[in-house]
């Protein structure tokens, strides 16, 4: 086990140990009147009916939308590569010349980024040799 997660179970440990001591020293025995318990009992049962309840209206509003077939969702709009963030204007050869090129430049010329298909086969490097490799 590393030193970060040492630190990081004992930090939680330490913080449950601390919550419940509060607690401990907040509701122990003869501390508080019945009627204080009882108060705070109905008010969490309220509040825990209440996000139950919110919560299946939820889920049912969003079933009676799913029957309906209403649910609203924005179109999908395709985006248009005519400029770039710079307002340059784009220009590219045929889809399938950029399909088929090894290697593609682009080029600025003046107000426009020109993408071209070169002529030649991609320089692929050679992988760096790693640890692993000269293990084997």
């Amino acid at each position: 086990m590393r030193i970060s997660s040492i630190f990081r179970v004992l930090g939680a440990l330490l913080s449950w140990a601390l919550f419940l001591l509060s607690w401990w020293r907040v509701a122990r025995p003869g501390s508080l009147h019945r009627g204080v318990v009882l108060l705070t009992a109905t008010q969490l049962i309220i509040a825990a009916s209440a996000i139950l309840a919110l919560s299946a209206l939820w889920i049912l509003h969003n079933l009676r939308l799913h029957g309906k077939r209403r649910r609203r969702a924005a179109l999908y709009v395709a985006p248009r590569y005519t400029t770039d963030s710079l307002g340059r204007k784009l220009v590219f050869p045929d889809a399938v010349v950029l399909e088929q090129a090894a290697i593609i430049s682009i080029r600025i010329r003046g107000d426009r980024k020109v993408y071209e298909a070169e002529v030649g086969e991609a320089i692929v490097p050679e992988p760096i040799p790693t640890l692993e490799a000269h293990a084997r």
